[in-house]
């Protein structure tokens, strides 16, 4: 079986030199922690994307992001992931579990 192609942005949040993670539950790699972020939707641009999903899953926003790296996640059994990794260093807004179906609880790490 040929496996698809598969988008995504994620966003790297930083304060006071400390990385947000959010501890995921009743998704894929449920009982780990994540970058907020996830799959492009149609006609969406990776920087569209990456503010979206900012928003969707943290509730805070930012026009400051910057493309720092492309990842692959290759499952060759359902689909082949290309991450776009975005670095956001200035936001506004408390950070909050938009997503309590999805996401635990998020906070920052050395």
């Amino acid at each position: 079986m040929k496996a698809k192609i598969t988008l995504a942005s994620n966003v790297i949040v930083t304060k006071n030199d400390q990385l947000l993670l959010g501890k995921r539950i009743n998704t894929y790699g449920a009982g780990s922690w994540g970058l907020p972020g996830g799959h492009v939707d149609e006609g969406e641009s990776m920087y569209e994307c990456a503010r979206r999903e900012l928003y969707e899953e943290t509730g805070i926003q930012s026009d400051d992001l910057r493309l720092v790296n492309i990842t692959e996640e290759p499952d060759i059994t359902t689909s082949y992931y290309l991450h776009f990794n975005f670095l956001l260093n200035n936001f506004t807004g408390e950070i909050k579990i938009m997503e309590p179906d999805l996401c635990e609880k998020w906070d920052f790490f050395i």
